[in-house]
């Protein structure tokens, strides 16, 4: 049994070791118990908009910040570029030519393109920094067919994109006509759609609130809280596939490359939130890794 809080803190004083065998006990079975809440067949049931108010108070911000001011763009690009050049030998003779697919800002151009790389980017739309602007610019959607010649690049990459599109299968089949044999695709993206960011409503504090509250709460509140993602205000949250991370890993094997990389990114610090409200959460297939893996990077190597 889970403590109220005012209970937690009077046994942590008064018998702590006693509190210890509690924690540890209550830990130990809390993964049996969220089985038994994710195997439940019963239909869900999702909460109502006092539970939403109540958790909207509860909880601090705890979501890490991802800002889009000049500084925080151009140290990602560093730090993306620095990482490729640690992982993939090829990109340290110049002349290679590079892909970003879904760019956004599109700062690791002007990085990349400073080691002496050939670099293009390729987005739906074009939302580039002005630092950007002069980096040779691809307008297509990751749902289609992208308008470029087969193997036209030796590296390929991408971040926080995968999770949007509406068929990674076809993205990334699409990235594999366009990348010469040999070449690396470079993909990481979070959070998935089952995890406790999933959502992308950045204005929830709350974790799992695509399973926690209907389709019309959840709409309704946006309205009042407003979505704020990629350094803009935005008329509605960008489009998930919902795809889990099982899909994803099963997508890589199937790939016909070579795994040269594949990590997970966990997240189990919310689940006490499926053994509160385990209505919410049962008879939806759900597995823990769905909860719990937020973010997926993997490297593939075109055979």
């Amino acid at each position: 049994m889970k403590l109220p809080s005012s209970l937690k803190a009077l046994a942590k004083r008064a018998a702590p070791s006693l509190y210890r065998v509690h924690v540890n006990n209550y830990n130990a079975s809390r993964p049996s118990k969220i089985r038994e809440v994710l195997n439940d067949v019963n239909p869900p049931v999702t909460l109502q908009d006092d539970v939403f108010t109540k958790l909207q108070n509860d909880y601090n911000e705890w979501r890490e910040p991802y800002d889009f001011d000049q500084y925080s763009t151009c140290r990602r690009a560093y730090e993306r570029a620095l990482e490729f050049l640690k992982h993939i030998e090829l990109l340290r003779v110049p002349g290679q030519d590079i892909l970003d697919l879904a760019c956004g800002d599109g700062m690791s151009g002007p990085v990349l393109s400073a080691y002496g790389h050939n670099v293009s980017l390729l987005d739906y739309d074009d939302w580039r920094d002005r630092r950007a602007a002069h980096i040779p610019f691809i307008k297509a959607s990751l749902a289609n067919r992208i308008p470029h010649a087969d193997c036209s690049f030796d590296f390929i990459f991408s971040f926080n994109a995968f999770e949007h599109v509406p068929d990674p299968a076809l993205a990334l089949n699409e990235a594999l006509r366009l990348l010469r044999p040999g070449g690396h695709i470079w993909l990481d993206f979070n959070p998935l759609y089952c995890s406790p960011l999933g959502l992308h409503a950045f204005s929830f504090r709350m974790p799992y609130p695509q399973f926690l509250f209907s389709e019309e709460i959840i709409q309704r509140r946006l309205k009042e809280f407003g979505i704020h993602d990629l350094g803009r205000d935005l008329p509605e949250l960008q489009p998930l596939n919902g795809w889990r991370c099982a899909q994803f890993r099963q997508l890589w094997n199937r790939s016909d490359c070579e795994i040269v990389l594949a990590n997970e990114t966990v997240d189990s610090r919310h689940l006490n939130i499926v053994l509160q409200y385990p209505q919410a959460f049962r008879g939806r297939g759900l597995t823990t890794d769905d909860l719990t893996v937020s973010g997926i990077k993997v490297v593939l190597r075109k055979r």
